[in-house]
């Protein structure tokens, strides 16, 4: 738990090997050693210090600079962080799936005198972790002032490297024999004395894509204010921006990148200032554009493109193929969703790109619930950006949705309740105003405030509600569907409703004193009571559609309760019943039964079914479609959410009048490979494949306490995931737990 966290240091040091994760909470931790990343360790920062599951964790850049930071400091005596493998048994290295660095500040650091020189802010050799969501600030070294990579192929990922120098060459990075892929980064104000403020290349080839690159400076002597190249080196360069990157001393010579480029597409950077020849250069745009800093606790954190500036859409669209494989990405530095199908803006942020979104949704409806029965909330799997045209929309599985907080009350006053699996429940035991407001996170950021209201009605005596019909005697035409009798009226028609006979909880017939209506979930004042016992009740001259029930008053004064009636008013509602299974598993055949009616008896024409798998179309046979019933099927081939979409209209109409849908959960059988690797899956009836997490020792480990006089300056904090880290996809929220791994957690 977060009460027994403890000693990062001594975690790192022995207890924390292959197969674990470490959490740590936000403050400055003050090196008194370097401290080791080890092949299988997910090292986690960012933390309040009271999360229980991953997700939960917030990441947002101006919050997380401010609150969680969580800060590495080598107080300038000491490298902060090494990374290191086997050489030549890559099985035995850290690689990028099963190693992470992920929400930290870098900083302080020295291997200027020491380690030979290499990476003051942290030393890869022999292994390819991903690094991800990290700042590395006000590090120091011979070479590769914020990173030095040997042998070595880290995946760096929405990551800024901000005012750190090198003696000699790369301020911000240094790669030899390396091939890192450099996604969504920023390198600014860094210094290599030598050559190469940004980044320098030595018999490497990085793939560097939608990065920044501005007022990195080299020695008046070097090359390569941006990126240097030598011994060989071919990085590919894609969707990047230089801006005013120079030699020390110089206010003119802008200098770019020095040194040949595999391929250089689609970026933007000062007429001149590219020297070489890029073996492929397309699209490019020669021009130094200006840009915005923006900063927290005054340091960068990114850099914005001004309107109209020529560097807005320059870019490769989202998708688009990159050497060494991979693709565009879909997210920018702060982790908001691109425009898809066009042109992206150059650099690490994106103009048009949109805050991804999250919804919740609760149920049952409001109208069906009543005090004392249960309320259940859950997280709907939607995540995207809506306001993009089109919109981008993705289902994600509840349990990789943190939820920050939420405040739950009855009438104004706060109910204690706990999400469970992504579900809250809640029993109301008085009528009013139910109302949830949370805040949830994804992919370690914000995503979002939803508010949802539930009206809990009054507790009436529903002994045997199917015991008690209502029908509709005149004003309409009743038909039949799955979900029960459907009343079909045109505007301006009056409903004659006859309910009864009325029983009690024993079955026994009752005489009631007075009825009342419910449309739509309110009482209707304007029924009126017929001499024959029926009650007469306006449909209104607007189309519309709603429930109708009678409540009758016994003399013992409770209420009874009839079963509701649909009504639909108006030619312009078509209603079509969708039958499906609720679950079914990869390669099985579903069928839909569709039955469609219209209003009067007139035939209903179908249009061809739009299939979905997890938010995207697909295609899918059609066995039968007639106007009266059809039989829909189709075999997926991919767990996640299946839906089936039809559109009706009446016969010889072109417009739509209603559209139905149905959703099938499409699960993994135990014979196909599980979700999760390496871990065994079991076949549940009725529902998607479960992974059996096997037990996890926790280990408790105590607190470092700050070294006297040691720095406490927290620079700006780490950043929102852009789909590079590592998931937090299957974690089980009990403190901290992975499959088949020991579990930490570090507090300050």
């Amino acid at each position: 738990s977060w009460e027994n966290a403890g000693s990062l240091a001594e975690v790192l040091a022995g207890k924390a090997s292959g197969d674990a994760e470490v959490w740590v909470a936000g403050g400055t931790y003050s090196l008194s050693q370097t401290l080791e990343l080890k092949k299988g360790v997910k090292l986690y920062g960012g933390f309040a210090g009271d999360e229980t599951s991953l997700a939960a964790r917030d990441l947002s850049l101006t919050s997380n600079a401010t609150t969680n930071a969580s800060v590495l400091d080598g107080q300038q005596v000491r490298r902060v962080l090494t990374c290191r493998g086997a050489n030549g048994d890559p099985g035995a290295s850290p690689n990028s799936a099963d190693t992470c660095l992920d929400g930290f500040t870098i900083m302080s650091g020295n291997a200027a005198t020491s380690g030979g020189g290499k990476g003051g802010g942290m030393f890869c050799e022999n292994a390819g972790p991903t690094v991800a969501n990290c700042v590395f600030t006000r590090n120091n070294a011979a070479n590769g002032g914020g990173m030095y990579n040997e042998n070595a192929n880290p995946v760096v990922i929405n990551c800024t490297f901000v005012n750190n120098q090198a003696t000699q060459n790369g301020g911000g990075m240094y790669n030899v024999n390396s091939d890192p892929a450099i996604i969504n980064c920023t390198f600014a104000e860094n210094q290599g004395i030598g050559s190469a403020g940004g980044i320098y290349n030595q018999a490497a080839n990085p793939v560097i894509l939608n990065c920044t690159f501005v007022s990195n400076l080299t020695g008046a002597n070097g090359y390569g204010g941006g990126i240097r190249n030598t011994s060989g080196s071919m990085p590919s360069i894609l969707n990047a921006i230089f801006h005013e990157n120079r030699k020390l001393g110089s206010s003119g010579g802008l200098n770019s990148i020095f040194g040949n480029v595999n391929v250089l597409r689609n970026c933007v950077f000062p007429s001149g200032s590219v020297s070489g020849t890029p073996v492929v250069s397309e699209d490019n745009v020669a021009d130094n554009v200006s840009l915005t800093a923006v900063s927290v606790n005054g340091s960068t954190l990114y850099y914005e493109l001004p309107e109209n500036s020529r560097a807005r859409g320059a870019g490769l669209p989202v998708g688009t193929s990159i050497p060494m494989g991979g693709a565009i990405p879909s997210d920018d530095l702060r982790g908001y969703i691109r425009p898809f199908g066009t042109r992206v803006d150059v650099g690490a942020w994106d103009s048009r790109a949109k805050a991804p979104e999250l919804r919740v949704k609760a149920a049952p409806s409001s109208s069906d619930v009543r005090a004392g029965e249960t309320v259940t909330f859950s997280i709907a799997a939607e995540y995207g950006s809506w306001e993009l045209d089109p919109p981008h929309v993705w289902s994600v599985p509840p349990a990789q949705i943190g939820i920050l907080s939420h405040d739950l009350t009855l009438n104004g006053a706060a109910l204690d309740c706990q999400w469970t699996d992504g579900v809250l429940s809640v029993t109301p035991g008085s009528a009013g105003t139910l109302e949830l407001s949370a805040v949830f996170a994804w992919k370690g950021r914000r995503a979002g405030v939803e508010n949802v209201r539930v009206s809990v009605e009054p507790v009436v005596n529903d002994p045997i509600q199917t015991e008690t019909p209502l029908s509709v005697k005149g004003g309409a035409v009743v038909v039949s569907s799955s979900a029960g009798p459907v009343a079909m009226a045109e505007p301006g028609a009056t409903l004659i409703l006859a309910a009864g006979p009325w029983v009690d909880a024993s079955g026994r017939p009752v005489s009631v004193t007075g009825m009342r209506v419910i449309a739509g979930g309110r009482e209707r004042s304007d029924a009126t009571a017929r001499p024959d016992g029926n009650i007469a009740l306006s449909v209104g001259t607007e189309d519309a559609e709603y429930d109708v029930r009678v409540e009758g008053q016994a003399s013992d004064g409770t209420w009874l309760i009839s079963r509701s009636i649909h009504v639909v008013v108006g030619r312009g509602y078509l209603t079509a019943s969708l039958a499906a299974p609720e679950s079914a598993a990869v390669g099985a055949r579903v069928v839909f039964e569709l039955g469609a009616w219209c209003y009067r008896g007139a035939p209903a024409s179908v249009s061809t079914p739009v299939w979905t798998l997890n938010g995207q179309e697909v295609t899918a046979s059609v066995d039968v479609v007639s106007p009266d019933c059809s039989r829909l099927a189709v075999t997926p081939e991919t767990a996640g959410t299946l839906r089936v979409t039809v559109a009706c209209s009446l016969a010889g109409e072109p417009s739509v009048r209603g559209i139905e849908s149905a959703d099938v959960r499409v699960f993994v059988p135990a014979s196909t490979p599980g979700p999760t690797p390496g871990i065994p899956v079991v076949d549940v009836p009725d529902g998607p494949a479960v992974p059996i997490v096997p037990d996890v020792p926790v280990i408790p480990v105590v607190p470092d306490a700050p070294e006297p006089g040691s720095s406490q300056d927290v620079p700006p904090g780490d950043r929102e995931s852009a789909g590079g880290g590592c998931s937090a996809a299957g974690h089980v929220p009990l403190a901290v737990l992975m499959a088949g791994a020991a579990a930490f957690l570090m507090k300050k």
